[in-house]
């Protein structure tokens, strides 16, 4: 059944996603944060993808018609920064988002693809040009009329200074070596050398090995709060949203971009399929069979923003009805007593932990 999934010429990861939500018990539960212990459902994990994907719809400036269902809330009530109401998003464009291991990466994801929006994953620790250089890269592609938009962690936002000045203002920074994107989304794509990544289909991208000038983007600069995710109410029994949204979404389109982490020159980006990404965690589960099922326990504190942790681990967490439990960063003082406390069966890990 899942093969001929996979097959459609429609599937998305979204499609994926509802369908495992549907295939477990209400109280099945995706995610733990190792941190403060707090569980999240599949049903709350979906609802608030439902929102997320609703805000991503919604034309900037506008308030949802479901009062109950807005994301921004308090900056809906007063809008005095100019931040929008929804971001304006449309199939085939790209959100960035910023954020630690917690739920909410999950839930953009998932949601953005509801919506038919490809969402780059940021790497936490890039400053500098890295970060900007990452930023631009993802949204150049978007349509002219689409909001380029970047969600960013609470605490992250704060030690953003001249990145986010410069980000929102459209500013120039001194020539980086800059890799296109353009807004075709079919294809798959691998990492080329210094100029960004290079794809099987040239109208995807374009290789650019020399020195060239930013694009004048002009990025808004979301926290969470702002975003209010943390005040939506993912128990309600939303709605979701239409799959019109996401009909000319096909299963070779961007589902996730990751981006290296630029140790050897700036950060270059990766095209994660709905397809690709549903295959990463069919592999996974052929490993972790004591894992994957439901109630299976897998820990992770690898970043969501890289492919082990997102790609192999969730997907696998999703597809199996097991729970992943989270911790914000790899801790080897918590790493046993996380273990035992949560009864974890399986871990991800990379040598360089």
């Amino acid at each position: 059944a899942k093969k001929a999934r996979y097959a459609e010429i429609n599937w998305t990861m979204a499609d994926d996603f509802e369908e495992a939500v549907d295939s477990e018990p209400d109280d099945s539960i995706l995610f733990v944060q190792a941190e403060t212990g707090e569980a999240q459902t599949r049903r709350e994990a979906d609802a608030l993808a439902n929102q997320l994907a609703k805000w991503a719809h919604a034309p900037p400036g506008l308030r949802s018609s479901h009062t109950a269902d807005t994301i921004i809330g308090a900056r809906a009530q007063s809008n005095s920064s100019g931040s929008p109401h929804g971001a304006g998003l449309k199939a085939g464009d790209t959100i960035c988002v910023m954020l630690p291991n917690r739920p909410e990466l999950a839930a953009f994801a998932f949601g953005m693809a509801k919506a038919g929006v490809c969402t780059a994953l940021i790497n936490t620790h890039q400053r500098g040009n890295a970060l900007l250089h990452a930023v631009r890269t993802a949204l150049r592609g978007n349509s002219p009329t689409a909001s380029r938009i970047l969600v960013v962690d609470d605490e992250l936002c704060s030690q953003l200074g001249g990145e986010k000045i410069l980000l929102q203002s459209g500013s120039d920074v001194g020539g980086y070596s800059d890799g296109s994107r353009s807004g075709s989304r079919g294809g798959s794509s691998s990492i080329s050398g210094s100029g960004g990544y290079s794809s099987s289909s040239s109208s995807r991208a374009s290789e650019d090995n020399g020195r060239s000038t930013p694009p004048h983007l002009h990025v808004t600069v979301l926290t969470l709060r702002e975003v209010q995710l943390e005040g939506a109410c993912p128990f309600a029994p939303l709605p979701r949203p239409p799959g019109e949204w996401r009909k000319d979404v096909k299963p070779r389109d961007d589902f996730l971009l990751i981006f290296t982490s630029g140790t050897t020159g700036l950060p270059k980006a990766a095209a994660i399929t709905h397809t690709k990404y549903a295959q990463g965690g069919a592999i996974f589960c052929a490993f972790l069979r004591p894992m994957a099922r439901p109630g299976g326990r897998l820990y992770c504190a690898l970043p969501l923003y890289h492919s082990a942790g997102i790609v192999l681990g969730l997907s696998s967490v999703v597809r199996s009805g097991a729970t992943m439990v989270l911790r914000k960063r790899f801790s080897a003082r918590n790493f046993c007593s996380d273990i035992r406390r949560f009864d974890c069966v399986a871990t991800q890990y990379i040598g360089e932990l």
